[in-house]
């Protein structure tokens, strides 16, 4: 029996950006966040402190994004074999 990229289930899909800590980015929080919502209307803060924020997504395709100093990670969960979203 063969086992085929097809006959698989993809549950998650993760991209994360890593680079130097980015004190700017941090300090402008507020006016990246109010882009990214009015890009995405259904994200919804989810958590956040001084070093990490946290937006999910409940919508049609559930996906939650995470920011830190150094780090912007998205994560889709059950996403479509091909992650046309």
């Amino acid at each position: 029996m063969k086992l085929r990229f097809d006959d698989l289930r993809l549950f998650q899909a993760t991209f994360e950006i890593k680079f130097e800590h980015a004190w700017l980015l941090w300090d402008r929080s507020g006016s990246l966040w109010s882009a990214v919502v009015r890009k995405v209307p259904d994200l919804e803060m989810q958590h956040a402190e001084p070093n990490r924020v946290v937006f999910a997504s409940t919508g049609e395709q559930e996906s939650q994004m995470t920011a830190e100093p150094g780090r912007l990670s998205v994560v889709s969960f059950n996403p479509d074999k091909k992650l046309q979203q």
